[in-house]
């Protein structure tokens, strides 16, 4: 009688020992689960952001080429103004204002603006 009674509370603290490891067991897994959707919730995040900073330099970029080729453009006219100034007066100071802005060019590859 006492030894089946050991051997049931022996048997008994085993379930409830085994039972309690299931649960912890369950809890771990939805703790490793949570910390993946976590994760990958920050990383979808930060990808996003970081998208978004690159779009913004594309922008800027964009925007300040476009600014530059302006002037430039309007140095050009500028230039070519000078050119019909001087053909059409003969001279003077235009000459060396289109050496000079010649050898800007030649500095720039070409531009009369450096990026």
């Amino acid at each position: 009688p006492e030894s089946s009674k050991a051997t049931s509370a022996l048997a008994k603290a085993r379930r409830e020992i085994a039972e309690h490891l299931r649960n912890l067991e369950a809890k771990v897994a939805r703790a490793q689960e949570e910390a993946s959707q976590s994760y990958s919730s920050l990383l979808t995040t930060l990808e996003r952001r970081r998208d978004n900073v690159i779009e913004e330099i594309c922008s800027r970029a964009l925007t300040q080429r476009q600014l530059l080729k302006s002037q430039d453009d309007e140095l050009e006219k500028a230039e070519k103004e000078i050119a019909r100034l001087e053909n059409h007066q003969g001279g003077s100071l235009l000459p060396a204002m289109i050496r000079v802005m010649e050898s800007i060019r030649q500095t720039h590859d070409g531009s009369l603006i450096h990026p």
